[in-house]
């Protein structure tokens, strides 16, 4: 059976045959490159901790992604997403922090729809962290490849997800350290690119790159700076004010609105979008256009109210609501449905290159 885990775009020009493809990484600094060979003999690629690393995914500006597999010595491998921070970066200690942050939150979650941390290690080349790969694709290219045909996805279908992501982020916000305290974790990054949809219909968050935790490794964020993409940003947190786990609420309403209009509610690089979150509001009114149920649009209205007091309180009472939306509704949605419409829709067609094989 096919783990689930993270996914990308991958190329034939991505897939990492030669050691040189990479970084370099001497075999004593914890990393198995094959010895030198003739300029047309393709070499095997390197490993980072147990991880033979297969391919290259875009990278991050936090540092290099690559696809890689662990094989087991009862036959089995199990596939993973490695981040990597390279020790010769200049800003390497900064980098190495939020990897260990990330490393944290992740480790103290377990929850199906939380991408679940395999392993981490630091060695002479570096820090990394190994998670569990997603086979399909962020909701940000499900949303650009259903518009592309002219489509987008329906209410239902819509809310299924963000309340699948809503019960994780209610999970992470009231994960404890393994002595039982309290984390106060805060994703602040919950947007259509950190939600991965398997091709099973599942939804799974990922990216705890930012998170906000009791004692992180990383400094403390300025208080004249904001985290996060801006369109997702609830208005508390942009005015400085005292945020806390009812961000991330304001943020999925906002993924559930740009699911359902099959795009962003504001120009995405549009210098004016603080100043409309914090003194318009999202226009919710606008899902009439798009077919949007007066009841549906009071529910996401309740999810992007500028003053928290007004909002869902929880993520999992906004996640509760939706499902009570679609009970109301006579429908029923699970991942079967959701796989059973974007496969024959050719959505995951974008991963233009299947995935290689362990060896």
């Amino acid at each position: 059976m096919d783990e689930p885990v993270a996914t990308l775009d991958l190329t034939p020009d991505d897939i990492v045959e030669r050691s040189e493809d990479l970084p370099e990484v001497e075999p004593e600094q914890g990393a198995t490159i094959a010895p030198k060979t003739e300029p047309n003999v393709k070499k095997p690629a390197p490993y980072v901790g147990q991880f033979r690393l297969l391919a290259r995914f875009p990278s991050s500006s936090a540092g290099d992604v690559f696809l890689g597999v662990r094989r087991a010595e009862f036959g089995y491998a199990r596939r993973a997403v490695i981040k990597i921070v390279w020790k010769r970066r200049s800003s390497y200690e900064e980098l190495r922090m939020a990897l260990l942050d990330e490393a944290r939150a992740v480790a103290a979650l377990d929850h199906p729809n939380v991408v679940k941390m395999l392993d981490s290690g630091s060695a002479a080349y570096g820090t990394y962290l190994a998670l569990e790969f997603v086979n399909g694709l962020d909701l940000l290219r499900v949303i650009n490849g259903l518009r592309k045909a002219r489509d987008r996805l329906p209410v239902p279908m819509a809310m299924f997800l963000v309340a699948e992501i809503l019960r994780g982020l209610h999970h992470a916000h009231h994960a404890t350290d393994a002595l039982g305290a309290p984390l106060h974790l805060v994703h602040r990054d919950a947007n259509p690119s950190n939600i991965l949809v398997a091709r099973s219909g599942h939804a799974v968050l990922t990216d705890f790159g930012i998170a906000r935790m009791k004692e992180r490794c990383q400094n403390t964020t300025a208080p004249d700076l904001v985290k996060g993409k801006f369109r997702y940003l609830a208005p508390e947190y942009i005015t400085h004010r005292e945020v806390d786990h009812r961000v991330d609420v304001y943020s999925m309403g906002i993924v559930l609105f740009e699911s359902l209009v099959g795009g962003p509610w504001t120009e995405p690089m549009s210098p004016d979008v603080m100043r409309k979150i914090v003194n318009e509001g999202v226009p919710v009114s606008d899902l009439s256009e798009h077919g949007v149920s007066t009841t549906a649009q009071n529910l996401i209205g309740y999810a992007v109210a500028r003053d928290p007091n007004q909002r869902f309180q929880t993520a999992a009472e906004m996640a509760d609501a939706l499902d009570a939306y679609l009970v109301e509704q006579g429908v029923y949605v699970s991942p079967s449905v959701v796989a059973g419409y974007l496969t024959p829709r050719r959505v995951f067609d974008v991963l233009r290159t299947d995935l290689p094989r362990p060896p």
